[in-house]
């Protein structure tokens, strides 16, 4: 007698496996049966969280604004400060920020990421980075969760900027985003939660 899942279609196993948001969720899923970890590993549970830095993660970007199913299966991204010193001047929840970036398998870390930066990246250079995370958050339909803890805040300001795309995105519940004027030299730390569209920024300093 064949089970369930021999019986399915392989778009219906993805679609069960895609509506779960925890890689624990997934995890576990996958270890319930042989087939259903056929379709969880690797290319949901490698995917749900990712946190990277903006300077280091231009081939990642290229390649989910490329890939629109995989991108899709994002749920949570964090982008984290380019230097130590950035993150000695608040307390900006180290848990998140301290945390090892997590990348996708290693056929995708390729030489740029792999090298340690020194000082900053030129401001040209940060602007092309940030166009390519655009381009992939366009394509991350289903993302829950999204942190910017970099200094300093998004250069790019025209056009498709960061924050339009993510309040264009519908799927968006907690929004995280540590900012610190350049002249004021203060924290200032924004949560929402809801819809990004429709959520109201509160600002504590």
């Amino acid at each position: 007698m064949t089970s369930i899942t021999e019986r399915l279609p392989t778009e219906t196993l993805h679609l069960i496996v895609s509506s779960l948001d925890a890689p624990s969720d997934v995890l576990s899923l996958a270890l319930s049966c042989k087939a259903l970890a056929v379709i969880a590993i690797p290319r949901h549970l490698n995917y749900r969280v990712f946190r990277v830095r903006v300077s280091r993660s231009a081939d990642i970007f290229k390649f989910l604004a490329q890939a629109e199913l995989t991108a899709a299966e994002v749920r949570e991204l964090d982008i984290l400060p380019e230097n130590i010193s950035d993150v000695c001047q608040g307390d900006y929840g180290p848990d998140r920020w301290m945390a090892d970036p997590l990348v996708p398998p290693n056929e995708l870390v390729l030489t740029r990421q792999m090298e340690h930066l020194k000082g900053r990246p030129s401001a040209e250079q940060t602007r092309e980075d940030e166009r390519l995370l655009i381009e992939a958050l366009k394509r991350m339909k289903t993302l829950k969760r999204f942190g910017w803890y970099r200094f300093p805040q998004p250069l790019v300001g025209d056009g498709d900027d960061l924050w339009s795309v993510l309040g264009s995105l519908g799927s968006l519940e907690e929004l995280d985003v540590v900012d610190l004027p350049t002249l004021m030299r203060m924290t200032v730390y924004r949560r929402g939660i809801k819809e990004l569209s429709t959520t109201q920024t509160v600002c504590s300093t």
